[in-house]
């Protein structure tokens, strides 16, 4: 499947027609006629919404031109409504529209699929993430039979955990939740998330869960890290396998990610499921002492501003956030990508792997391949260098 972008206005003068693709299984693109005021402000890859059918849609303006197009009537044109708002753009972060497109050509769906894949969302307000968490006093109440029935079974349901009961899963009473805490046997706290960590020295199919401090003694081979380091400091696309044990991985994805973040490039992890995510991020926050920005997006879109507003130096996400529009990415390291997670199970049935290196040669970065067990399809590239 081949998509054209056309940006050509021939006339000076005249109405302007825009086509545009919205994120439906269709290959085809829509006209529509672009309102006066919107003129001056449209382009392609502006993202807009449209009416379709009875409903409206977000859709992305591929062509633009003051040509009818054949086979159009004017008179049965319909009329874009706005500029889509997400994240205070109305347009594609940088290189996501183009990339988009090539997802589209190489695993030939329709384009308007692919756009969700890197829409922006809305920004919502952040809502904090609450707990409550039983106090040693509390314990004791319990202990000495000393809270009132009434509120019992509430003390009881908290203490039985011991990091806390969210906040949105505690269904009783305020005076219930009021009297606990007037009382210091609850507190109300900052909800936090709960990591597995993978043994040190085995690969995923045998991971246990271990402190992960146990990293934090880690030192990756001297010549493999110069290796690397001259690969970055070309600044053109490439790939190669880390072939190796998790603690391997680790230690040379921790020091290969402070190379590039010293050159002045953004890194992007992806691993293929959320627990193992979130406990990477961890390592590399805790441990590495790397500023790494944990990305769990679904497929409304991706936030790419970390809690304090700036945009992240190292995004930590499962398979949809190798779409995470980061700035600069001079490092894709996809780690387990052997994985079957890292396929998406619905179209466009993307391959993380896949899509990766098409990042890698759109952003000039290297991509690391990471595995106790490479798959075929790495092992099978001959040009792929193996550490």
């Amino acid at each position: 499947m081949s998509i054209e972008l056309r940006h050509e206005i021939t006339r000076p003068n005249g109405p302007v027609f825009a086509e545009v693709i919205v994120p439906r299984h269709l290959a085809k693109t829509f006209t529509y006629l672009v309102p006066p005021a919107l003129v001056s402000g449209i382009g392609v890859g502006q993202r807009v919404v449209v009416p379709f059918g009875r409903t409206t849609l977000d859709g992305a303006v591929v062509g633009l031109t003051r040509e009818l197009p054949q086979g159009v009537s004017l008179f049965q044109l319909r009329a874009i409504d706005s500029l889509a708002e997400g994240n205070g753009l109305s347009g594609f972060p940088p290189g996501m529209f183009e990339l988009s497109k090539k997802v589209a050509e190489e695993y030939l769906a329709p384009w308007g699929q692919c756009l969700r894949l890197v829409v922006p969302p809305a920004r919502a307000a952040g809502r904090p993430k609450w707990c409550y968490v039983a106090t040693p006093e509390g314990r004791v109440a319990l202990e000495q039979g000393s809270c009132p029935e009434a509120h019992l079974p509430v003390l009881k349901r908290i203490a039985r955990r011991k990091r806390g009961l969210s906040a949105s899963t505690v269904q009783t009473s305020r005076e219930a939740l009021a009297f606990l805490q007037a009382r210091q046997w609850i507190l109300k706290c900052a909800a936090t998330v709960s990591s597995r960590s993978p043994r040190v020295g085995e690969d995923k199919s045998e991971g246990e869960l271990v402190d992960p401090e146990l990293f934090a003694c880690l030192s990756p081979d001297p010549a493999v890290v110069e290796q690397i380091q001259i690969i970055l400091q070309n600044a053109q696309a490439a790939r190669i396998l880390i072939d190796g044990v998790l603690d391997y991985r680790v230690g040379l994805m921790a020091r290969t990610a402070q190379l590039a973040l010293d050159g002045g490039r953004s890194v992007l992890i992806i691993i293929g499921e959320v627990v193992r995510a979130q406990w990477l991020a961890r390592v590399l926050q805790e441990v590495m002492k790397l500023p790494a920005t944990l990305q769990l997006r679904g497929a409304s879109g991706v936030d790419v501003e970390s809690d304090e507003g700036a945009s992240p130096r190292i995004v930590v996400g499962t398979r949809s956030a190798i779409f995470c529009p980061l700035r600069s990415p001079g490092l894709i390291w996809v780690d387990g990508e052997e994985d079957s997670a890292l396929k998406e199970p619905q179209e466009p049935h993307y391959h993380v792997r896949d899509v990766a290196w098409m990042r890698a040669q759109q952003e000039s970065a290297l991509l690391v391949y990471g595995s106790a067990h490479p798959s075929l399809e790495v092992i099978s590239e001959g040009a792929i260098e193996r550490f």
